[in-house]
């Protein structure tokens, strides 16, 4: 199954095809092989890769924060670069391999605020 749209994440668990839609992932995080996705009401489980979920999700608003985690800039509370909070409460530590991407591409998505 392909996204030709790209507007939903779709994945399998336990022989079923799942959809969310991409503008309400907060988080994706990725603990050996099971990825969770983090939404405003639920998280879902699956088997996957980090690498994989991020290629799926692309590259527009998805940014990965250390080697376990993905966050989306539309649901970033507060970020001191070091850390980031997401509206939920959930922090997520912005490690050095990282910080330099993610600073730079959290103050573009700020600095262009069509998104807003």
């Amino acid at each position: 199954m392909r996204d030709k749209a790209g507007l939903v994440y779709i994945y399998k668990k336990n022989r079923k095809v799942g959809v969310i839609q991409k503008d309400l992932i907060m988080y994706v995080n990725c603990h050996g092989r099971n990825i969770h996705i983090g939404t405003p009401i639920i998280e879902v489980e699956h088997n996957g890769t980090l690498k994989d979920a991020k290629e799926k999700l692309g590259d527009e608003q998805f940014v990965q924060v250390n080697k376990s985690d993905l966050v989306n800039l539309k649901f970033v509370f507060y970020t001191d670069f070091s850390s980031v909070t997401m509206r939920d409460g959930m922090v997520f530590p912005v490690t050095p391999a990282y910080s330099s991407n993610f600073n730079s591409r959290m103050l573009n998505y700020y600095v262009n605020r069509e998104h807003l």
